[in-house]
């Protein structure tokens, strides 16, 4: 569910009506956020990968901290 660009939509009212529901797909490019709306047919599609995409990511994280865990008790750093 999201607002629009509208001045004087129905989204931006003291109790608003949003717009949806949409499928999206957010990710960062180059620094910026870029979002694409997705049909229920290509989310279908594209679930395996967008969730393979998030464990990789969730894995990276954890092997970050993992490492500066580590780092941090063989150096005797503080972080």
């Amino acid at each position: 569910m999201m607002r629009c660009g509208k001045r004087r939509c129905r989204c931006k009212d003291e109790l608003p009506q949003l717009h949806g529901p949409y499928i999206q797909w957010a990710r960062t490019v180059e620094g910026k956020t870029v979002t694409k709306l997705l049909t229920a047919d290509q989310l279908a599609r594209y679930q395996p990968w967008l969730d393979n995409a998030r464990r990789l990511r969730n894995l990276a994280t954890e092997l970050d901290t993992l490492t500066i865990q580590a780092v941090d008790q063989t150096e005797g750093w503080a972080s």
